[in-house]
C-alpha cells in the first residue's frame, strides 16, 4: 500500500506495546477484531510503522518464536519477523480475549501456526514478506492469507510452468507481458493463500490444481470447501485470502497511533 507516514513524535516509542496495540484497537476498522464483527479478519501491516515497538516485541514473543528470528541472518529480518510474531500474538489476544503471552499458538508438524486447548477450532494464518506483514484470524474454519511485493512480478515467469496448471497457462497464452506477469503473481499469491489454508505448503505441487479466485475447492477440514479472494492491498502488493466458502470477511489495515 502507498501511503505517506507521518514523522513520530519524540518519544513516541516510550509508549509500551500493549498501549500502541489498545490505542490501534480502537481505530477506524481495527475495532472489528476485539468485538469479533466478522467471522474471518484479514489484517495487513506496514511493519515500518511499528519499527519504534521492535525491542518490546522480541521480548512478548515465545521461546519458539524467538528460535526461528534468531536463525535469520539479517539484522531487519530479525527485528520485522519478531514485530510479525509479536503482532499476531496481540491480534489474536484481542480475538479471543486473553493476555498476548497467554495464547495458546503454537506451529504443526507441516508449519502452520495453530491453536490449542479451548481455542482450538479458531483458525489463523500470517505472510511477512519484506517490511509487511498479513494475518488472518477465523471463527469459520481453516484459512490461509498471502501477500507478496509486486515488485516480484517480474521473476514469476522463472516459475511459471512449476506455479501454474494447465488451464492456468492457456489463458495465460493470450495476455502481453505485463499483464501477463501481473497475472502470474495473482496465481502464485492464490495459490499460496489456498495451500496454507489446506496446511500442506508446496508438499503439493502448485501445477497440479487451478486456483480461479471465488470457485469452491476442496478442502480437508472444510465440508463445504474452501474458496480464494484476492484482497485490495494497494498498488505495491498483492494479497490473498482463501476461506470457508461464503464467509464474510474484513479487511483491516493496522496502524500504531501517530500513523495515518
Amino acid at each position: 500500500m502507498s501511503r505517506r507516514l507521518t514523522p513520530y513524535p519524540p518519544g513516541h516509542s516510550a509508549i509500551d506495546f500493549s498501549a500502541a496495540f489498545a490505542a490501534a484497537l480502537q481505530r477506524g476498522d481495527g475495532a472489528c477484531v476485539a468485538r469479533r464483527t466478522h467471522p474471518v479478519v484479514a489484517v495487513l501491516c506496514d511493519l515500518s510503522v511499528w519499527r519504534p515497538w521492535s525491542a518490546d516485541a522480541h521480548a512478548l514473543i515465545d521461546a519458539p518464536e524467538r528460535a526461528r528470528v534468531d536463525r535469520l541472518r539479517d539484522a531487519a529480518d530479525r527485528e520485522e519477523r519478531a514485530l510479525a510474531y509479536a503482532l499476531h500474538r496481540f491480534l489474536l489476544g484481542a480475538w479471543l480475549r486473553e493476555a498476548p503471552a497467554q495464547v495458546p499458538l503454537y506451529r504443526d508438524e507441516a508449519g502452520r501456526p495453530r491453536l490449542s486447548g479451548m481455542h482450538a477450532h479458531v483458525c489463523t494464518s500470517l505472510s511477512h514478506p519484506r517490511g509487511f506483514a498479513a494475518f488472518a484470524l477465523s471463527d469459520a474454519g481453516s484459512v490461509g492469507i498471502d501477500l507478496e511485493p509486486v515488485a516480484h512480478a517480474g521473476a514469476m515467469e522463472e516459475i511459471a510452468r512449476l506455479a501454474t496448471h494447465a488451464d492456468e497457462r492457456e489463458a495465460l497464452a493470450h495476455l502481453d507481458d505485463a499483464d501477463r506477469a501481473d497475472a502470474l503473481l495473482a496465481i502464485w499469491v492464490r495459490k499460496e493463500a489456498y495451500l496454507k489454508a489446506e496446511g500442506v505448503g508446496l508438499q503439493r505441487p502448485p501445477s497440479t490444481f487451478a486456483a480461479p479466485a471465488g470457485v469452491p475447492l476442496p478442502a480437508t477440514e472444510v465440508a463445504a470447501g474452501l474458496e480464494v479472494r484476492m484482497l485490495d492491498a494497494g498498488t505495491g502488493h498483492k494479497a490473498a485470502i482463501a476461506l470457508p466458502v461464503g464467509s464474510d470477511v474484513q479487511v483491516v489495515w493496522w496502524w500504531p497511533p501517530a500513523s495515518p
